[in-house]
């Protein structure tokens, strides 16, 4: 005759299922903030783009006071509150030296534009529409005349965080 074999849960199976319970959970809310966020509130934010290596004069077609795309479905939309550039650095190695030197380059700017927009404010998350704003960010910027996109250098909430 065969004899069955009883299974057994000892203490390590279990710490095993929990540490696999735990990790799913984790991901899940890095993954998706905004499902695991409480509502948050409405409020206005600020935040500045940075836009690397554009041609001079590119700069002059964005005014304070237009209104601009903050995603590429056109949903999402803030206003240019302020403008400036500079001009854009590379960095370049010098063998002789053995020093990395910091040099402009000939023809271009770096632009920084900063946009207002209504945002929710949450824990997790600030959102203008459905478009995520985190420092370090890529984001888009379509005006009238021009398109562009920059990564977030800087962000003010209400409470200047």
């Amino acid at each position: 005759m065969k004899q069955q074999q009883r299974v057994r849960f000892t203490i390590i199976d279990l710490l095993i299922i929990l540490v696999v319970i735990a990790a799913i959970i984790f991901g899940a809310v890095k993954i998706f903030p905004g499902l695991f966020s409480k509502g948050g509130e409405q409020s206005t934010v600020e935040f500045t783009v940075m836009v690397t290596g554009k041609d001079e004069g590119f700069s002059q077609m964005i005014h304070t006071g237009d209104v601009v795309s903050l995603s590429y479905e056109e949903k999402d939309s803030g206003v240019v509150t302020n403008v400036r550039t500079e001009p854009a650095t590379t960095m370049t190695y010098d063998s002789i030296d053995g020093q990395y030197n910091i040099a402009n380059v000939e023809g271009q700017e770096d632009i920084y534009i900063t946009v207002q927009a209504d945002a929710v404010v949450s824990d997790l998350v600030v959102k203008t529409g459905e478009t995520a704003v985190k420092v370090g960010k890529e984001m888009p910027i379509r005006g009238k005349g021009y398109v562009t996109s920059g990564f977030v250098v800087s962000m003010n909430t209400p409470e200047g965080n």
